[in-house]
């Protein structure tokens, strides 16, 4: 599909007279889309300049990335329909100049399901304004995730609500909606979130921009009676009270309506009683003056200082007396004391009467609203007080018309100067973000911990090696997160046996032989093995990775060489402080997130299996004991038990692979038949069922030994499934084994017997040509990670010994350990980071 128009959008963007929305969807590049988009913003206020120079010049939004696709605004667009009929197709022209390959460019009408917003009853509103700039105000990107927090907190990440971006509609997920908040707060844009039912009750959070820059949280609904609204109101005080950075000026008011959200503040309070228009006082000298007396207000340092700076006046007999307002603070006082109570950051929070006072359905708000002003009487403007003012700020820029700040492209995702790493998960989207969240937004997928773009080695080093960062370090992650889309290959491992695609199969080893030639010799050496270290650091890598064969040779005997010096050597508590160190130092060092990327791809039980032998010879005597009289050695031990587990694996899949092509052309379910066949052979044998399941299980093991026999074989049978039933056959359950198969396949019928041996043999053709690769990644994944534990606990385990031999106390010989093996893990740290950078960027050899 290359880029289209849909068709009808020119007649659309004519139907709607010079009022409409431009979305493109379906792109293969969002953020060159964006881009475009934004170029024709810019194009299109050409157009209309060059059409009808003396007319008004047309509204733009900037354009945004909305949650289906880049979103621009036109309206008051004043030109004759020949050229409005070019718009839809002038975006197109811009989108193939950006070099985006497929897209689709529609029309839409600025109107949805939450236009009846305007007219839902009874709304308790906190507007939040940031430091005063006119159209180039900024809302701090932290007040986003608190909003987000506001409306979405209660819901579940998967749970659906509705959001209008410039006007369009669009129902998103909870987990991705503050993804759109923030698009539009980048692109001085407006947006509404909604979390309830319109006819009922419901939240919202709206960030606005245009003269007046501001975040509105809200609540209420047709079925919030006064006590409902009461509780929001305090809800929301609570909510200002917290939000101490950045908060120029805030205030909390009841309205009849949520038609204020947007908005901004109403006009028909100090605004008709001779003072300045509420929304120029909050927009231009919000932090100096209050635009109008509510229920609850914020102000700053500014509004101090001039209360401060006013001569001392007697209280006013007429003012409310001083009350506790429940949370502690005295609030209504006039005269020579402060107004309000102190807030962090030299602010002060203001109430005025009760908050039953200020309901619009009450008589009393004017009686309160005039107290209000008697109260705050030094901080309310005229329009002579604002010109002033704004004379002393000649430096701002105070555009009135929300269409004239310049576009500008902005990139999809968030600002990494904004977004903080952290290691654990986060329900939604936010500035707060682990690594591969934060890769998930920038591909602009939703949100998730495991983004599809991201190679699945990757994504399981990432995730290993960030979780092991301190605060700081963790930060030196945010650059890479770009580089990491577009990782996954498209050829995925999917099937059993497939192989993992080339680059990750790179990636892979290069994991392997960094565990194996940089992470085990820099312990080896730190433990006094400074000549098994060189030895392996002296191996250089071949491109068919035979060079780990050498290398896990070198660990099996570094392995036993350590653990023989350690014996008796460590007293079992300095041991257990060793262990307490090296299960974090080994995160930091980056020896769990290389071990974790170098196992992707390898069965669990596998890894399991061989782990388990080097374990076991690793830390018990006893199992090296047994290695003299059988003269062989742990590598050897590892690998056998290795090719074991993988026969036991092929054998299962063989098996699971017939029996789905049995069960698809058979009555009778393969496992069914089997079942019957046990019972049957046992008496026709003679045998008790529990004797035949022996004989059966004695047949199961000769095959599952014949498999690991081929996978260690340079010449392997032809059909390794063929053989290993053979084995069976002829093993000392042979002939009860052999019974229950043909009672089986008769069961089953032979043809569906005779297409499922066909799918196993080629199915276990594919497994073992995989399993060696899996087998040998396997043993020197097993081999270095064990070397360069044993390694790291014996160093560790000798520093707390002599503090402990010293009198230190447990405490301290922790630390001792700890600062013995510093050094090292912070050079391996160092050599994680460009092992990091390296897997990023490998690519495949073949």
């Amino acid at each position: 599909m290359a880029i289209r128009v849909v068709p009808g959008a020119a007649d659309l963007a004519c139907d709607l007279a010079g009022r409409f929305l431009l979305q493109v969807t379906g792109s293969s590049d969002a953020d060159a889309a964006l881009g475009a988009l934004a170029k024709a913003r810019d194009e299109i206020a050409a157009m209309a300049s060059a059409s009808a120079p003396r007319a008004p010049k047309p509204v733009l939004s900037q354009a945004v990335l909305g949650p289906q696709g880049p979103l621009l605004l036109v309206a008051r667009l004043e030109v004759g329909n020949d050229l409005l009929e070019t718009v839809p197709e002038l975006v197109a022209t811009s989108l193939r100049e950006a070099g985006v390959r497929t897209a689709v460019v529609e029309v839409l009408e600025p109107a949805g399901p939450l236009d009846r917003l305007d007219v839902t009853a009874n709304a308790v509103l906190l507007r939040l304004f940031p430091s005063p700039a006119g159209a180039d105000g900024e809302i701090p990107p932290h007040w986003i995730d608190v909003a987000a927090d506001w409306v979405l907190g209660d819901l579940a990440s998967t749970a659906t609500v509705p959001l209008r971006l410039l006007g369009a509609p669009f129902d998103v997920v909870a987990a991705d909606a503050p993804a759109t908040l923030h698009q539009a707060r980048v692109a001085h844009t407006w947006c509404d979130v909604v979390s309830g039912d319109l006819t009922d009750r419901l939240r919202t959070a709206s960030v606005t921009f245009g003269r007046l820059p501001h975040l509105t949280l809200a609540a209420g609904g047709p079925a919030c009676d006064t006590k409902a609204l009461v509780a929001r109101f305090d809800l929301l005080c609570e909510v200002a009270r917290q939000l101490d950075d950045g908060v120029a000026y805030a205030c909390v008011d009841f309205e009849p309506t949520f038609e204020g959200i947007g908005a901004g503040l109403p006009t028909d309070g100090w605004q008709e009683n001779g003072g300045a228009p509420a929304n120029v006082v909050a927009g231009e000298v919000g932090d100096v003056r209050v635009p109008d007396a509510f229920p609850y207000q914020i102000i700053g340092p500014g509004h101090v200082a001039r209360l401060d700076g006013r001569a001392t006046k007697p209280a006013n007999p007429s003012t409310k007396p001083v009350r506790n307002d429940g949370f502690g603070r005295r609030v209504g006082s006039v005269g020579a004391a402060p107004i309000g109570e102190p807030l962090p950051l030299g602010r002060l929070e203001v109430q005025i009467g009760e908050p039953t006072d200020w309901l619009p359905i009450f008589d009393a708000r004017h009686e309160v609203l005039e107290l209000g002003w008697k109260l705050l009487a030094d901080l309310l403007a005229t329009d002579a007080d604002v010109a002033a003012l704004r004379r002393g700020r000649k430096g701002r820029r105070t555009r009135e018309a929300e269409g004239e700040r310049e576009g500008t492209a902005q990139m999809g995702g968030p600002n990494l100067d904004e977004v903080t790493l952290e290691a654990v998960p986060h329900r939604r989207r936010g500035l707060r973000l682990t690594l591969l969240e934060l890769v998930a937004w920038q591909a602009h997928e939703a949100h998730s911990d495991d983004p599809r773009t991201v190679s699945p080695v990757l994504a399981s080093f990432a995730r290993w090696f960030a979780a092991s960062l301190d605060p700081d370090l963790h930060q030196e992650l945010k650059p890479r997160a770009r580089r990491l889309i577009g990782t996954r290959s498209r050829s995925l491992t999917g099937g059993v046996g497939r192989r993992l695609p080339l680059d990750d199969d790179t990636r892979v080893w290069m994991a392997a032989d960094w565990l194996a030639r940089v992470q085990a010799p820099a312990w080896l050496r730190l433990a006094g093995h400074a000549k098994a270290a060189a030895g392996l650091e002296k191996i250089r890598p071949t491109r068919d990775h035979r060079h780990l064969d050498r290398a896990a040779s070198q660990l099996s005997a570094a392995i036993e060489a350590v653990a023989r010096g350690a014996e008796g050597d460590v007293p079992p508590g300095a041991d257990a402080l060793a262990w307490a160190v090296w299960e974090r130092v080994a995160e930091t060092a980056g020896w769990v997130a290389a071990s974790e990327a170098a196992s992707v791809g390898v069965p669990e039980l596998l890894a399991y299996a061989t782990e388990l032998p080097v374990i076991e010879c690793a830390r018990e005597a006893d199992a090296r004991a047994d290695l003299r009289p059988a003269k062989t050695t742990i590598e050897r031990v590892a690998r056998a038990a290795a090719a074991r587990a993988a026969g036991e694996d092929a054998w299962s899949v063989g098996w699971r692979a017939a029996s789905a092509t049995i069960d698809e052309r058979s009555l009778v379910p393969q496992v069914t038949a089997f079942e019957r066949a046990t019972r049957a052979a046992s008496t026709r044998l003679g045998l008790e069922v529990d004797a035949a399941e022996v004989a059966i299980e004695a047949g199961e093991a000769a095959a599952r030994a014949a498999l690991a026999d081929a996978i260690q074989d340079a010449d392997p049978p032809a059909s390794p499934w063929d053989a290993a039933r053979d084995a069976a056959a002829e093993s000392s359950g042979g002939a009860t084994w052999a019974a229950v198969q043909d009672m089986t396949r008769d069961a089953v019928g032979a043809d569906p017997w005779e297409a499922g041996m066909t799918t196993a043999r080629t199915t276990v053709g594919r497994v073992l040509q995989v399993a060696p690769a899996l087998v040998d990644r396997a043993v020197v994944v097993a081999l270095a990670r064990e070397a360069a534990g044993l390694a790291a606990r014996s160093a560790a385990g000798r520093a707390a010994a002599a503090a402990l031999a010293g009198g230190a106390s447990s405490d301290e010989a922790t630390d001792a350990a700890r600062e013995a093996l510093a050094p090292t893990a912070a050079s391996l740290r160092d050599e994680a980071f460009v092992l990091f950078d390296a897997l990023i960027e490998a690519r495949s050899n073949r």
